[in-house]
């Protein structure tokens, strides 16, 4: 076969099959690295809903029921391990009654796929897998919230991330594969897997989640308030006590939630969410997840739910989940007619100082890049979205229509990472470390004292 279609079929034999064509000349010699050893059926299993394959085991479909892993306490309890369940101090994003209550919301049209592996302690990736768009694709269980994950402590995530790729590079059931809201360390060891097993990858996305840093005296905390924001506080403050007495209210009962989880959702919907049809009231899943979600963080201890009443009337909300020093901020709204007052705003202040009182060492604002989060804090974490493609024919399509979006799009500009602690900063009283100037700043973050900041609660 010769020719330009000769050549095209040979480059695409070899991108899909591994042959590298005709024989280059011999590269000089380089010293030996060591290799990590390969999965075997005993340290490393994938599980399909109730079935358990060996790694070596060829494909097959699953007869068995996907939902049957999530079901109850028992079965996640099996699935994972005494050892894997989450202990005091760790993240809530793993624990067995986040992930059943995502399943339940969102796992109809999906299929579990939770990769095992048997190592010491065991580790657990929980994915699945659903048809979008003609394509296969893998991503993670809960994934959706963008919450960041954090490996399992005592382990090496670079052997696991390297294992478990092994095992997935195995399988052809799968045609894409997205990474959301990894940090750094965890997409590092990701890509470098994926990228010795010649998996190609789409390019990778660089984006912050703000945090508040509680682990300090008060008045360093305050300091990485935006310029302007506690003067404007004050004001707020003064404005809304005028109109009526301000009540601080907070609930961690599954009583107390039931009483106010609908007062929290019409409040959430009278403002732009509602508009925008982003608020949970307008979406039956989303009101299904959190409405499970927070009963079962209520039994389990780590339901904090904020309030802020003028008189008898609930004005402004904000939802959190504590784990363990850290509390992660879910969803937050305030009445539309109050607007003018900025009842979030007021609300978020007492959020930070009761939490500094209780000694919790960090408030995550969770989600996006938003601009409000950064008039709060200085302190961001940089998270990585990665897209991985398998060599299967809708991969190999998938991967090439990819690299052609790309070369259609502008190039976006970069994330710039958090500014560090130790960076020039303008000089403050009795010696506490002030914020960054506003030049060391990124555009975003660097507004002017007299610019209102957006309607932080929703």
């Amino acid at each position: 076969m010769g020719g330009r279609f000769g050549r095209r079929a040979a480059a695409e034999f070899a991108f899909r099959f591994g042959n590298a064509g005709p024989r280059a000349a011999p590269a000089p010699a380089q010293p030996l690295r060591p290799r990590l050893p390969l999965c075997s059926q005993r340290d490393v299993r994938m599980r399909y809903g109730t079935m358990t394959l060996p790694m070596a085991l060829r494909p097959a479909p699953c007869p068995a029921p996907a939902a049957a892993c999530l079901t109850d306490d028992e079965s996640w309890a099996a699935l994972a391990g005494p050892a894997q369940l989450p202990l005091p101090g760790t993240e809530v994003w793993m624990s067995w009654w986040w992930l059943r209550s995502w399943w339940e919301a969102y796992g109809a049209r999906r299929q579990l796929r939770v990769l095992a592996l048997h190592a010491s302690p065991p580790l657990l990736c929980p994915l699945f897998c659903e048809r979008r768009r003609g394509l296969r694709r893998l991503a993670f269980l809960g994934s959706d919230c963008r919450r960041h994950r954090l490996p399992h402590p005592g382990s090496d995530f670079a052997v696991c991330a390297q294992r478990w790729a092994e095992l997935l590079a195995a399988r052809r059931d799968w045609d894409v594969f997205d990474l959301r809201a990894l940090p750094q360390a965890q997409a590092a060891a990701w890509i470098a897997a994926l990228r010795a097993l010649r998996l190609p990858l789409g390019p990778a996305h660089a984006w912050r989640q703000w945090y508040v840093a509680l682990d300090r005296p008060w008045p360093q905390v305050e300091a990485d308030f935006r310029p302007g924001l506690l003067s404007n506080l004050a004001k707020r403050d003064r404005a809304l006590r005028r109109l009526g007495p301000l009540e601080f209210r907070l609930v961690e009962d599954a009583a107390g939630l039931a009483a106010v989880f609908d007062e929290c959702l019409a409040i959430e919907a009278s403002g732009w969410k509602g508009a925008g049809g982003t608020a949970l009231a307008c979406d039956p899943r989303g009101r299904e997840f959190y409405r499970n979600v927070t009963r079962r963080a209520a039994a389990q201890g780590a339901l904090w739910l904020a309030l802020l009443y003028s008189g008898p009337t609930l004005i402004a909300f904000q939802l959190y989940l504590r784990s363990g020093d850290t509390l992660s901020g879910l969803r937050i709204g305030h009445r539309h007619d109050w607007r003018r007052h900025a009842p979030g705003m007021v609300l978020q202040r007492l959020v930070l100082e009761r939490a500094h009182q209780l000694g919790f060492a960090e408030m995550d604002f969770s989600g996006g890049d938003e601009p409000f989060k950064s008039d709060w804090s200085a302190s961001a974490r940089t998270l990585v979205d990665v897209c991985a493609f398998h060599r299967t024919l809708r991969g190999c399509l998938a991967w090439r229509a990819s690299q052609f979006r790309r070369r259609l799009k502008p190039p976006a500009a970069a994330v710039p990472p958090p500014p560090p602690p130790a960076a020039a900063a303008v000089p403050s009283p009795a010696g506490s470390p002030s914020r960054p100037p506003a030049a060391s700043r990124s555009p975003q973050t660097a507004r002017s004292p007299k610019t209102p900041s957006p309607a932080t609660a929703g």
